[in-house]
């Protein structure tokens, strides 16, 4: 993937019945630590991809369209940092085609989600 992803938008609830799937990334931004995250991609009650990993710094988890069938469909993106509580996403939220989506790991319960805007990735 290359491009640019931004700040997930707070105001916007509108949601697509499906959507076509680039990635979701969960990527450890931590300059000191590493952390243990866990990533999942559902389909409503359908778990698609489920892994975990401990990550050092600048190293992440991802999940692409080539790893998961079916590639288009109303997915949730979720990930657990360090044994903690889930964390999701609804993908259908997002404004691209396809969609992409990273959990940007910054301490140990800190992290923001980032998503694709229209035409800023190439998948």
């Amino acid at each position: 993937m290359s491009g640019c992803l931004d700040r997930v938008r707070e105001t916007d609830d509108k949601t697509a019945d499906s959507v076509r799937l680039c990635q979701a990334m969960v990527f450890n931004d931590d300059e000191t630590e590493t952390h243990h995250v866990r990533l999942r991609l559902r389909e409503g009650d359908d778990r698609l991809y489920d892994e975990e990993a401990a990550l050092e710094p600048h190293e992440w988890l991802t999940v692409e369209a080539a790893d998961v069938e079916p590639t288009e469909g109303a997915f949730t993106f979720e990930f657990q940092l360090n044994g903690a509580g889930w964390h999701e996403m609804d993908m259908t939220t997002i404004r691209s085609d396809p969609v992409a989506a990273t959990a940007l790991v910054t301490g140990d319960d800190s992290f923001v989600f980032l998503e694709s805007s229209k035409g800023n990735i190439e998948c």
